[in-house]
């Protein structure tokens, strides 16, 4: 978060790549998602950078949103149905 101080463009993407492999080969599966780095960390519900991740058309950070918004938003749910 130091490192972002006086910057205006907070602008950030989260992007997920999972590999599968089985008898059948290997596909690769990716998710991103839009939005920006808050100002400071908020919320309790999550890890990593759920708490300053702002998601594109949502007001909250990840941490601040409920499991089912997220899912609705994030790389990793969108990963889950596309499996």
């Amino acid at each position: 978060m130091k490192m972002l101080d006086g910057f205006d463009n907070r602008v950030a993407r989260v992007v997920t790549a999972l590999d599968y492999c089985d008898e059948a080969g290997t596909r690769v599966f990716t998710g991103e998602v839009a939005g920006t780095i808050a100002e400071a960390p908020a919320g309790g519900n999550g890890f990593g950078y759920d708490p300053i991740f702002i998601p594109r058309r949502v007001d909250k950070t990840f941490a601040q949103i409920t499991n089912q918004e997220k899912d609705a938003v994030s790389p990793c749910g969108h990963l889950s149905r596309r499996l």
